[in-house]
């Protein structure tokens, strides 16, 4: 007997208020407008996710952007 298993994931979707630019290797750049998807929240105030426009995965700073309801 076979076991299928289904995974869905759904992240939260947020617009960046501000322009970022990355000052390491794992941060995400954000430009104003922007719709990233969030994978995780951090205790330090960033964020973890990915972005809509440039299908980049990093960190980026939490305060930077709001969530879409």
């Amino acid at each position: 007997m076979a076991i299928h298993l289904l995974c869905l994931y759904v992240f939260n979707r947020y617009r960046s208020q501000y322009k970022y630019l990355p000052r390491n290797g794992d941060e995400l750049q954000l430009n104003v407008g922007d719709v990233v998807y969030v994978v995780e929240k951090c205790d330090d105030g960033w964020y973890v996710g990915f972005s809509e426009r440039t299908k980049e995965f990093g960190t980026f700073p939490g305060n930077y952007v709001v969530r879409l309801w």
